[in-house]
């Protein structure tokens, strides 16, 4: 299994998305960090493609926490099952609406430090990306777009 971690502010080296068994329970063994969250920001859809071992996440608008990128941004994360792991950017999908970079948002350094970000608070679940899924074949990916509501 592998998810996403959620931090506050723009400069965080905990775990952007961590790995972990099925059948792990409490902390121990601890997870497998995939990719820092530095590298991809807050992402909420994922979809893994086992032929090729390869996990995708897709940005998505949080308040308080920053993006790495474009709010289209469709990051790929590669030999997910092993031990070395490389997280490159996929591919940016267009028209995601516009979302104002970290500094305009004024989201700090620090993930402790207090942020308002009031800029997104409307962007939330309306700009930026969904879910995302691929097909039973391994062969399409499949990702909503919230702004104009469309896969």
């Amino acid at each position: 299994m592998a998810v996403p971690g959620y931090f506050g502010g723009t400069n965080s080296a905990l775990d952007g998305i961590a790995r972990f068994n099925y059948n792990d329970s409490g902390t121990t063994p601890a997870p497998t960090t995939l990719t820092n969250w530095t590298s991809i920001g807050t992402t909420y859809g994922v979809a893994y493609q086992s032929d090729e071992d390869t996990l995708y996440a897709a940005a998505y608008v949080k308040r308080h926490s920053a993006l790495a990128g474009s709010a289209g941004a469709i990051y790929q994360v590669e030999g997910v099952t092993g031990g070395t792991f490389t997280t490159t950017l996929f591919t940016t999908i267009p028209n995601v609406g516009t979302v104002p970079d970290n500094a305009t948002r004024g989201l700090p350094a620090n993930p402790i430090d207090p942020s308002f970000d009031p800029v997104v608070f409307g962007l939330v679940g309306r700009a930026g990306l969904g879910d995302m899924e691929i097909s039973d074949d391994g062969n399409t990916l499949y990702v909503v777009n919230l702004n104009d509501r469309n896969v």
